[in-house]
Protein backbone atom coordinates (compact mmCIF):
# COMPACT_ATOMS: atom_id res chain seq x y z
CA UNK A 1 0.00 0.00 0.00
CA UNK A 2 2.73 2.54 0.77
CA UNK A 3 4.43 1.68 -2.92
CA UNK A 4 0.89 2.77 -4.59
CA UNK A 5 0.45 6.19 -2.51
CA UNK A 6 4.47 6.72 -2.91
CA UNK A 7 3.30 5.99 -6.94
CA UNK A 8 0.50 8.51 -7.07
CA UNK A 9 2.05 11.20 -4.85
CA UNK A 10 4.98 11.21 -7.12
CA UNK A 11 3.13 11.15 -10.11
CA UNK A 12 0.69 13.79 -9.61
CA UNK A 13 4.28 16.11 -8.35
CA UNK A 14 5.40 14.84 -12.35
CA UNK A 15 2.02 16.03 -13.66
CA UNK A 16 1.64 19.33 -11.93
CA UNK A 17 5.19 20.23 -12.47
CA UNK A 18 5.05 19.32 -16.70
CA UNK A 19 2.04 21.54 -16.51
CA UNK A 20 3.63 24.31 -14.34
CA UNK A 21 6.41 24.19 -17.16
CA UNK A 22 4.62 24.42 -20.02
CA UNK A 23 2.50 27.31 -18.47
CA UNK A 24 5.41 29.09 -17.22
CA UNK A 25 7.28 28.86 -20.71
CA UNK A 26 3.86 30.63 -22.12
CA UNK A 27 4.15 33.35 -19.95
CA UNK A 28 8.18 33.63 -19.04
CA UNK A 29 9.56 32.95 -22.78
CA UNK A 30 6.66 33.35 -24.66
CA UNK A 31 7.00 29.49 -25.89
CA UNK A 32 3.23 28.88 -27.82
CA UNK A 33 3.80 24.96 -28.85
CA UNK A 34 3.20 22.03 -26.38
CA UNK A 35 6.27 20.79 -25.86
CA UNK A 36 4.66 17.71 -22.76
CA UNK A 37 6.93 15.18 -24.53
CA UNK A 38 10.68 16.98 -24.21
CA UNK A 39 8.63 18.47 -20.38
CA UNK A 40 7.88 15.00 -19.67
CA UNK A 41 11.60 13.63 -20.18
CA UNK A 42 13.80 17.22 -18.84
CA UNK A 43 11.21 17.86 -15.80
CA UNK A 44 8.56 15.10 -14.82
CA UNK A 45 10.79 12.33 -14.65
CA UNK A 46 13.31 14.22 -11.98
CA UNK A 47 9.67 15.83 -10.23
CA UNK A 48 8.61 12.01 -10.20
CA UNK A 49 11.53 11.02 -8.24
CA UNK A 50 12.21 14.05 -6.29
CA UNK A 51 8.67 13.98 -4.66
CA UNK A 52 9.41 9.62 -4.36
CA UNK A 53 12.45 10.55 -2.29
CA UNK A 54 11.93 13.33 -0.52
CA UNK A 55 8.73 13.24 0.40
CA UNK A 56 5.71 12.50 2.10
CA UNK A 57 6.70 15.23 5.03
CA UNK A 58 6.72 14.08 8.41
CA UNK A 59 5.19 16.37 11.40
CA UNK A 60 9.10 17.02 12.82
CA UNK A 61 10.22 18.56 8.57
CA UNK A 62 6.87 20.86 8.27
CA UNK A 63 7.02 21.93 12.00
CA UNK A 64 8.77 25.10 10.88
CA UNK A 65 8.78 26.92 7.66
CA UNK A 66 12.40 26.61 7.50
CA UNK A 67 12.39 23.23 7.92
CA UNK A 68 10.26 22.42 4.35
CA UNK A 69 11.39 25.53 2.73
CA UNK A 70 15.05 23.64 2.90
CA UNK A 71 13.46 20.57 1.80
CA UNK A 72 11.81 22.17 -0.97
CA UNK A 73 14.54 24.12 -2.43
CA UNK A 74 16.88 20.77 -2.35
CA UNK A 75 13.91 19.39 -4.61
CA UNK A 76 13.40 21.68 -6.93
CA UNK A 77 17.22 22.68 -7.47
CA UNK A 78 17.60 18.94 -7.77
CA UNK A 79 15.06 19.16 -10.71
CA UNK A 80 16.03 21.94 -12.26
CA UNK A 81 19.72 20.81 -12.34
CA UNK A 82 19.00 17.48 -14.29
CA UNK A 83 16.54 19.87 -16.75
CA UNK A 84 19.54 21.95 -17.51
CA UNK A 85 21.49 18.97 -17.65
CA UNK A 86 18.83 17.33 -20.56
CA UNK A 87 18.47 20.34 -22.12
CA UNK A 88 21.96 21.25 -22.91
CA UNK A 89 22.32 18.01 -23.89
CA UNK A 90 25.12 17.62 -21.28
CA UNK A 91 26.73 14.33 -23.11
CA UNK A 92 27.41 16.10 -26.29
CA UNK A 93 29.44 19.17 -24.92
CA UNK A 94 33.26 18.64 -24.51
CA UNK A 95 32.64 21.46 -21.48
CA UNK A 96 30.50 21.94 -18.49
CA UNK A 97 31.22 25.59 -19.28
CA UNK A 98 28.61 26.53 -20.92
CA UNK A 99 26.25 25.06 -18.75
CA UNK A 100 26.54 28.18 -16.37
CA UNK A 101 24.54 30.77 -17.39
CA UNK A 102 25.62 34.34 -17.78
CA UNK A 103 24.25 36.68 -15.51
CA UNK A 104 23.91 39.87 -17.24
CA UNK A 105 22.29 38.07 -20.01
CA UNK A 106 19.99 35.06 -19.29
CA UNK A 107 18.50 32.51 -21.43
CA UNK A 108 15.47 30.94 -21.32
CA UNK A 109 16.21 27.95 -19.35
CA UNK A 110 17.59 29.92 -16.52
CA UNK A 111 15.16 32.20 -16.34
CA UNK A 112 12.65 29.51 -16.45
CA UNK A 113 14.79 27.68 -13.22
CA UNK A 114 15.12 31.02 -11.16
CA UNK A 115 11.04 31.41 -11.63
CA UNK A 116 11.07 27.78 -10.39
CA UNK A 117 13.25 28.34 -7.43
CA UNK A 118 11.26 32.03 -6.16
CA UNK A 119 7.71 30.19 -6.75
CA UNK A 120 8.76 26.85 -4.73
CA UNK A 121 10.46 28.91 -1.80
CA UNK A 122 6.96 31.09 -1.96
CA UNK A 123 4.42 28.06 -1.91
CA UNK A 124 6.48 26.12 0.80
CA UNK A 125 6.25 29.00 3.32
CA UNK A 126 2.74 29.94 1.88
CA UNK A 127 1.58 25.86 2.90
CA UNK A 128 3.50 25.39 5.70
CA UNK A 129 1.04 26.62 8.45
CA UNK A 130 -1.69 24.19 6.70
CA UNK A 131 0.54 21.49 6.42
CA UNK A 132 1.32 21.70 10.00
CA UNK A 133 -2.07 21.17 10.85
CA UNK A 134 -2.52 18.55 8.87
CA UNK A 135 0.48 16.55 10.20
CA UNK A 136 -1.08 17.42 13.88
CA UNK A 137 -4.31 16.12 12.45
CA UNK A 138 -2.80 13.04 11.30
Amino acid sequence: MRLVRKLIQGGTVAVLAVVGAQVAMALLVGEERLRLGGLALSVGVPSFLAAVLLFPLSGAAVSSRWRLGARVVVATAAVCLVNRLLVFRVWERSSLASLVPDPSALDGNAKLLLAAMATAVVLAFVAQPVMAWAARRR
